[in-house]
């Protein structure tokens, strides 16, 4: 298992079509990858979780990935999560 913490700054990430974009990226990857933060775990390749979670800007959240390919998920969730959207 790996994980890593970061910062949510796409700010616009997580309405349909970029959520839907997000979605389809997570599922390239094999690992179990979850979002994880405030007590919230979601799962990262369910758009529904995704929308249904909110996750505003600026959100403390951490990637985590079981797998083969845990590390090349975390890493990739997280540089998707920490674009600078402004």
């Amino acid at each position: 298992m790996v994980s890593r913490k970061v910062t949510f700054l796409a700010e616009n990430r997580f309405h349909f079509r970029p959520a839907n974009a997000f979605v389809t990226e997570t599922e390239r990857f094999e690992s179990d990858i979850r979002l994880c933060y405030g007590g919230t775990e979601i799962n990262a390749k369910s758009i529904i979780s995704i929308l249904a979670a909110r996750i505003k800007y600026g959100t403390e959240l951490t990637v985590v990935a079981d797998g083969p390919d845990e590390a090349d998920a975390v890493k990739r969730v997280a540089e998707l999560l920490e674009e600078d959207s402004h």
